[in-house]
């Protein structure tokens, strides 16, 4: 079955609504499972949380159990 992806993930200030840097995905609708990673660099100081989102829809809507599927979702911090 084919689904519709998205994808935000904002990195934020301490007041929780400046978006420091963010990246944004809509792949192409897939018919099997796709890795979509990100690795942000170079961003300004003072980045305090992080905001990750992600949703799927299926495209076809069958009945039964062939709704999108999203799976070992991982936000890794490395602070140095």
């Amino acid at each position: 079955c084919g689904c519709e992806y998205s994808i935000c993930v904002r990195l934020l200030a301490a007041n929780r609504y400046t978006v420091i840097a963010e990246f944004q995905a809509n792949p192409d609708p897939i018919q099997q499972y796709h890795q979509v990673s990100y690795r942000f660099r170079q961003y300004s100081r003072g980045v305090r949380y992080v905001h990750f989102l992600h949703k799927a829809k299926d495209t076809h809507f069958w009945v039964g159990h062939y709704s999108a599927r999203i799976t070992n979702s991982t936000v890794l911090v490395k602070l140095s």
